[in-house]
Order: C-alpha cells, then sequence, then structure tokens
C-alpha cells in the first residue's frame, strides 16, 4: 500500500516537473517612422522582402511600423509601396548581428547595429537614422521622409 502512494507521488512529481517552461525570445525589430516634411501623417503601405514571398504590410494604414531584420546576413531588403499609384522604393539595410543570452526559458535572440541605409527615391526623399541600435526594446530607429504625390489638378494642366 505504501508503495502504491510512492510510486503515485513519485508520478505526479514528474509530472509537475515536465512542466513547458519555455517562453518566447524577445525579437529585436527596426522601427520605421513616415513624414511629409515635418508632419507625422498616415500613409498606405505594402512591404516586402526584397527576394521572398513574405508580405509584411499589405496596404495598411500606418504612420510607425516594425520590421525584422536578417540574422546572419550582412544586410536585409525591403521593396516598400506607399500607395497603388507610385512606383516602389527599395531600401537596403546594413547591419551587424550580435546573438544575446535572455535565459534558459527564452533562450538566445539577435539585436542589431545599423551600419548603412541605401533606399532608392522614388516615393522616398530621405531616410534619418535616429538610433543605429535594434533592440529587444522597440525604439524609433529611422525615419523616412516622403515626397508627395502629385497633385492630380497638376497632370490635368
Amino acid at each position: 500500500m505504501k508503495r502504491n502512494i510512492l510510486n503515485i507521488c513519485l508520478v505526479l512529481l514528474m509530472t509537475a516537473a515536465c512542466k513547458d517552461v519555455w517562453k518566447t525570445p524577445p525579437s529585436a525589430r527596426l522601427i520605421a517612422s513616415i513624414k511629409f516634411s515635418l508632419e507625422t501623417e498616415p500613409v498606405m503601405l505594402s512591404v516586402k522582402g526584397d527576394g521572398n514571398d513574405s508580405l509584411l504590410f499589405n496596404m495598411e494604414n500606418v504612420q510607425e511600423f516594425g520590421l525584422p531584420l536578417r540574422a546572419n546576413f550582412p544586410d536585409t531588403r525591403y521593396i516598400l509601396a506607399f500607395d497603388t499609384v507610385s512606383v516602389p522604393d527599395i531600401m537596403i539595410i546594413e547591419h551587424q548581428d550580435s546573438l544575446i543570452y535572455e535565459s534558459l526559458e527564452s533562450g538566445f535572440y539577435y539585436t542589431f547595429n545599423i551600419t548603412k541605409i541605401s533606399y532608392s527615391t522614388n516615393r522616398i526623399d530621405s531616410v534619418a537614422m535616429v538610433s543605429t541600435t535594434v533592440t529587444e526594446d522597440w525604439h524609433e530607429n529611422i525615419i523616412l521622409y516622403l515626397n508627395n504625390l502629385p497633385d492630380d489638378d497638376a497632370d490635368a494642366e
């Protein structure tokens, strides 16, 4: 009888010890704001990674957005379409990555240091780097300054 009770306690203890303690590791994202001149306005945006089918945004109305960066590669490339009428822009973010140990439960994650940003100038006028460090603490890293779309009235003249 004592042996059965001991076996039941042992099984219950082993079951409780096998509880899943894994947590999702933090993820570092590049945070970008969109501005026209000095004003921040929402804009329709589609973002696709260059070289893959993944559509991160599909004509969503945003004024700030986060983008993942590719670990173990020297750069990450995105195709950004700011509306349905203009030619999409390509943005190339050159970076260095570092592997950080978070904890036993969540393991490792990457942080990034932006070294250079190149871009086409179809709708993007300029890019300002606010912070070169991309970590799990999401904060503004870049500001995209956009050219205004031409007025329909100006095209008619």
